[in-house]
């Protein structure tokens, strides 16, 4: 029998995110889409799009700046 791993949920938007930076279409201060707006257009949970940003902080692609 094969196992095949389902991918992450959170994995849908930030595949779109990476190839959107290595593309130049988001740069630099580019601000991402609220965590509102991922849930509502991708059907994910909060927890889900939280993961997601942790997991493009964590490969260096995008940083958090706190509100103010």
């Amino acid at each position: 029998m094969i196992n095949i791993m389902k991918p992450f949920k959170y994995e849908v938007f930030t595949t779109i995110i990476e190839q959107q930076i290595r593309n130049g279409i988001l740069q630099g201060k580019d601000k991402l889409p609220s965590i509102r707006e991922i849930k509502e257009k991708y059907k994910l949970s909060t927890s889900s799009v939280q993961s997601g940003f942790e997991y493009l902080m964590i490969k260096g692609l995008v940083t958090s700046t706190p509100r103010s």
